[in-house]
């Protein structure tokens, strides 16, 4: 068995636990990779160093260390490849890795085949202008057009399978998975969503109306989205965090992906379970 150890050395803890889940894989008789531009950080390590494509291609499972962000990150690098993911916390909630650093003992698991995986939907998303794609990206949580700097509203409109549903003034619109419906889309309003079903929630952020909500849609909806400021303002889209500038004229595109994303279970705790443990027992930033 071949583990592809993926840590986010920005984290203050990751290199300790990458160094743990490592001397764990080497007592279970597991090979452990690392991608070759961390090696440095690893010196004099039984661990082989690997261009980042040969380690995703050839592991069995991928070890994410880090935060949320990082396990999306990872996620979606593994995904096309059919690699299951495991998490491990180094940030602060960690509401979708599946392990604490002090579970790291629970990786023999993984060689005695005893878990489960969670799997997830994606967004394909495209920038769309005058029939050409300005841009296109997978995500897992969400895609979000928003403003910029200036403090002033957008004019949101929203279709579906070409017919319009919605016009609100706002700071803009979120489309979410039900994975990314406790990250961007909660902030703003919208609904928990337990992961397991297939939907895409449309959500307004900050919508200057009395009548502004929430919406869910079939997992075959086609969504358009198009948001504009008034006097030359920008506008930006955001897909799993990472922010471009929308181009004048652009319409978004969401649609379900046919890709999907594997995440490894191996706690029998439930989402409801997560969703107590880390939002309201603890809170966001314990």
């Amino acid at each position: 068995m071949k583990l592809a150890v993926l840590p986010n050395l920005t984290k203050k803890n990751a290199r300790e636990i990458a160094l743990s889940v490592c001397r764990q894989g080497e007592a279970l008789g597991v090979q452990c990779l690392m991608c070759e531009q961390i090696s440095v950080a690893f010196p004099q390590q039984k661990i082989l160093f690997l261009p980042e494509e040969e380690v995703l291609k050839i592991c069995d499972f991928v070890i994410s260390i880090g935060g949320d962000g990082t396990m999306i990150h990872d996620a979606k690098l593994a995904a096309p490849l059919k690699k299951p993911v495991l998490g491990i916390n180094a940030g602060r909630l960690g509401f979708m890795t599946g392990l604490e650093p002090q579970e790291i003992s629970m990786l023999k698991n993984l060689v005695c085949n005893d878990f489960s995986i969670d799997r997830r939907m994606l967004l394909d998303v495209k920038l769309e202008k005058d029939g050409q794609i300005c841009y296109e990206a997978q995500c897992i949580n969400d895609a979000a057009l928003v403003r910029g700097e200036e403090l002033r509203l957008l004019e949101c409109s929203a279709a579906c399978d070409g017919k319009p549903i919605a016009r609100y003034l706002a700071d803009g619109m979120v489309v979410s998975t039900p994975t990314g419906s406790t990250a961007y889309s909660l902030s703003a309003g919208g609904p928990v969503v337990d992961p397991s079903l297939e939907c895409l929630l449309l959500t307004p952020v900050c919508a200057h109306t009395l009548f502004s909500r929430p919406m869910v849609f079939g997992a075959q909806a086609k969504l358009s989205l198009r948001a504009e400021m008034r006097d030359g303002g920008s506008v930006y889209l955001s897909c799993d965090g990472e922010t471009i500038k929308v181009p004048d004229g652009c319409t978004l595109q969401v649609v379900k992906s046919d890709t999907y994303a594997d995440f490894i279970r191996i706690k029998n705790d439930t989402f409801m379970d997560r969703l107590q443990a880390k939002f309201f027992r603890k809170g966001p930033l314990a």
